[in-house]
């Protein structure tokens, strides 16, 4: 294995690695449930409030995290040519 492939390997790896870390924070953004969220920031708990304000953007509560999917797809996508 030549140091091209490797790093190509490595930068396939890595690239992977952050996608599914953006996929899960996505999927985890947009299992709660507006009532819980009220729940939550009604109870003064740490972080809701912003959790809140992702819900309430106009592509939702995952929107935020669209660009960050696609560019990390695109870098494997990259990577593995």
């Amino acid at each position: 294995m030549d140091s091209g492939s490797t790093s190509s390997a490595i930068a396939l790896s890595v690239s992977l690695i952050c996608f599914a870390i953006v996929v899960i924070a996505e999927a985890s953004i947009a299992s709660i449930t507006r009532e819980r969220l009220r729940s939550l920031v009604s109870d003064g708990t740490p972080g809701a409030a912003i959790l809140e304000n992702l819900h309430q953007l106009p592509t939702g509560a995952s929107g935020a995290l669209s660009l960050s999917k696609i560019v990390t797809f695109s870098a494997a996508l990259i990577s593995a040519l």
